[in-house]
């Protein structure tokens, strides 16, 4: 079945030993929209002088840094520029209404969003993906500004 985006939380915790190890995370702000988890992979070209046409094998998957956005809070804002020139590791967590986890670890930088007439003024951050999200094997739990994961 489908789920919706609403319920849908950004977490963050320092990562002080391995990804997999982390199990709390500190909710950082509410997000709007957020980026692609991952990304079409390269082709590799396999063709021969002796095929008809065209064959390929499929690569590494890219992917571009995670881009999300928020409404301008001045305090999230400046919670997110401590994250990023705190010059330590970071895992993060984006966690669905279904209770799935994505989970990675990346670097954080933030910018205020380009505005227009009659609108809310928005931020945008970008998490570059150290290592490539995946689905944790946990199920996650939102409570009072916390991330969970446990055992399923």
């Amino acid at each position: 079945m489908a789920i919706s985006t609403s319920k849908t939380y950004l977490g963050f915790a320092e990562l002080t030993d391995t990804l997999e190890g982390v199990m709390s995370f500190d909710v950082l702000c509410p997000i709007k929209s957020f980026g692609a988890l991952g990304g079409t992979p390269n082709t590799i070209d396999t063709t021969t002088m002796s095929d008809e046409g065209s064959t390929s094998i499929l690569g590494n998957q890219s992917l571009d840094p995670i881009e999300f956005t928020a409404n301008w809070v001045r305090e999230d804002y400046l919670k997110i520029k401590e994250i990023a020139g705190s010059g330590k590791k970071y895992a993060w967590c984006l966690l669905f209404k279904d209770k799935s986890p994505w989970v990675w670890q990346g670097d954080i930088t933030a910018f205020p969003s380009a505005g227009e007439v009659d609108a809310v003024v928005e931020m945008t951050f970008v998490i570059s993906a150290g290592t490539f999200p995946k689905l944790s094997d946990k199920l996650g739990t939102h409570a009072n500004g916390k991330i969970t994961l446990a055992a399923a």
